[in-house]
């Protein structure tokens, strides 16, 4: 019985560091690996890992994002993708109207077609907006795909919302509840038997006990799985991600910068 319950602890140890393993990948990768990627002509990397980038915002400051978008735009046109990469190019642009591309670095033909979707960017921006310019960007909310992650494991949504102290708060506490869980539930079948074999009166009495305390603590710990599986599924549905506004506003000249929760 006990090697059993030594297994078990086993297993959700090395669920806890795999899943732990999982989260470490799922950090937002940085200027300089997107930059690495392209440099290595590694395009399709480049355009997965800005990707993720874009989807975590937040977590960059505008010049890296303008950056990021770039590298992006550029590693969509040695693709043969041009309409993907004037897409990324346009975004750049929203975010820094004066960007220029460096002529060392950046081929001829890249900055001729850059060159294009700036020429075409101005023309709307003067047809459509006077001397305050104004831009709204309405951001992917991520709170479904943050539930059913924690739906799925408790603390992942947090995690994936960038919430990662609570979210790896909430995933110990229930894998150690969980461990706690299935203890209980060995040691209660376990009383159970030796109560319902007993045969002498004393040792009914005291067997009934021991299986009576590990019930109690057996269904106190399901109603604690319960209510940090349903915590962990409500707080990613409905709190607000701190990388994740639902719309944003950028005004410039001057640049003003706000955002709008939900």
């Amino acid at each position: 019985m006990k090697s059993y319950i030594r297994n078990c602890i086993r297993i959700c140890f090395c669920s806890l560091v795999l899943v732990s393993i999982s989260f470490a990948q799922d950090f937002s990768p940085t200027v300089s690996q997107v930059r690495e990627a392209f440099n290595n002509l590694n395009f399709k990397r480049t355009i997965e890992l800005s990707a993720r980038s874009i989807s975590s915002y937040q977590n960059y400051p505008v010049e890296e994002l303008v950056q990021i978008y770039l590298f992006r735009a550029m590693a969509f046109y040695n693709l043969g993708s041009e309409q993907e990469s004037a897409e990324s190019f346009r975004s750049a642009l929203s975010l820094d109207p004066s960007l220029e591309l460096d002529p060392v670095t950046v081929s001829p033909k890249i900055r001729s077609f850059f060159a294009e979707i700036r020429k075409s960017q101005d023309t709307r921006s003067v047809k459509a907006m006077s001397a305050t310019e104004a831009r709204y960007f309405i951001q992917k909310d991520i709170r479904p795909q943050a539930a059913w992650r924690s739906m799925v494991l408790p603390g992942w949504g947090q995690h994936y919302k960038g919430q990662e102290i609570k979210g790896y708060a909430i995933f110990s506490g229930f894998m150690l509840n969980t461990i706690g869980l299935i203890t209980a539930v060995i040691y209660e079948k376990s009383s159970r038997d030796a109560y319902m074999n007993a045969v002498q009166i004393s040792d009914i009495e005291s067997r009934f006990r021991e299986y009576e305390k590990w019930n109690n603590i057996r269904r106190v710990l399901t109603g604690t799985e319960i209510a940090i599986w349903l915590y962990a599924f409500g707080d990613a549905l409905w709190s607000v991600s701190p990388k994740n506004p639902a719309i944003s506003l950028r005004i410039s000249p001057p640049v003003i910068t706000a955002s709008i929760q939900f």
